[in-house]
């Protein structure tokens, strides 16, 4: 058995969004599809996937919500941090950003991101 892909949820409307930020990141889509909503997988230059679905729900409200994150790790993660915020911003979709440590960073678009936020790590540590 190997691992085939994960799925979080997004907000209706917002699988194009998605799509385009996975892009930034340098993902590639290989599938689309509709259910409650349009929902998109793309791929990673490690060949892992990940399912965005449009789900009809709120955002998780708990003071715990970054427990469930999607994590990249990165040489210099407060600048990928920096790149992701910015990049959301340009598309006007409010970007909060936190850590737990120097080394463990998350980003969340609560407008975009229904029960999970980005977390990037740091390759050194």
């Amino acid at each position: 058995m190997k691992l085939h892909h994960c799925a979080y949820k997004i907000s209706i409307g917002q699988s194009e969004l998605m799509q385009k930020f996975c892009e930034f990141l340098g993902a590639k889509l290989i599938w689309a599809g509709q259910d409650q909503g349009r929902e998109i997988a793309m791929q990673f230059d490690n060949n892992f996937c990940i399912q965005f679905s449009e789900i009809n729900e709120n955002e998780t409200l708990s003071n715990n919500k970054q427990e469930t994150h999607l994590a990249f790790s990165s040489d210099d993660p407060k600048s990928e941090l920096l790149k992701m915020k910015n990049w959301f911003e340009e598309n006007d979709i409010e970007a909060k950003t936190g850590q737990w440590s120097e080394n463990e960073l998350w980003i969340d678009c609560p407008s975009v991101f229904i029960n999970f936020v980005i977390e990037i790590l740091d390759l050194n540590c």
